[in-house]
């Protein structure tokens, strides 16, 4: 049984409809059951912006930025009636391999993984990456906005502020494979995705 693939859509697509569309109609047309995790884009800006003024802790906006997350995923859904929602983890692999995308949108669960600190040192990536690790999916991909360098490790994509920090220790530990497409290469999605299905999930990128 082949595995689904996790895709992270980068929350910065949000601000670009014709890049979205683009990235969800290639999600769309591959053949490997995937499962969509949103990012939280300009809905956890505004956490970002409201923490200093309001004195929250950083746990309290941990929370809101995965209902920013949920935010950006109910927007998906909205635009896409090809993406399937999926409120449990245990209903993801058998959602996706209707041959829709499935959507999660994060909930409690992410928020008492060990895994993942309630920091900003959290992002929408490590969620990501927790999730293929729970779920054993054969790998993650994260979709970004910006160009991405070829060849580069995940350690150099946190450096450059491409991914956080946690998320390169949660992949290292769990031996997961995984890709990072950019701006300019959203065609390539289809042959990665079908490239990472055929991996047990314990490979190298």
């Amino acid at each position: 049984m082949t595995r689904p693939v996790v895709v992270k859509i980068g929350g910065s697509l949000a601000a670009d409809r014709m890049r979205l569309m683009a990235v969800l109609d290639h999600l769309a047309s591959a053949p490997a059951p995937i499962i969509i995790v949103p990012g939280g884009g300009p809905f956890a800006d505004e956490v970002r912006q409201a923490q200093g003024p309001l004195g929250l802790s950083d746990r309290a906006c941990h929370a809101m930025a995965i209902l920013a997350m949920r935010q950006f995923g109910l927007a998906i859904a909205d635009l896409d009636p090809r993406v399937a929602h999926c409120d449990t983890l245990e209903g993801l692999p058998v959602t996706a391999r209707r041959g829709l995308p499935a959507l999660h949108v994060p909930s409690s669960d992410s928020l008492s993984a060990p895994e993942l600190p309630s920091s900003w040192a959290t992002t929408s990536d490590a969620i990501a990456a927790w999730l293929a690790q729970r779920i054993a999916a054969a790998g993650v991909v994260f979709v970004k906005s910006c160009a991405v360098p070829p060849g580069q490790t995940l350690e150099a994509h946190a450096a450059a502020g491409r991914i956080d920090t946690i998320t390169p220790g949660l992949i290292a530990r769990s031996g997961m494979a995984w890709r990072m497409v950019g701006d300019g290469a959203y065609d390539s999605l289809p042959a990665v995705l079908d490239a990472l299905a055929a991996i047990d999930g314990r490979g190298a990128p």
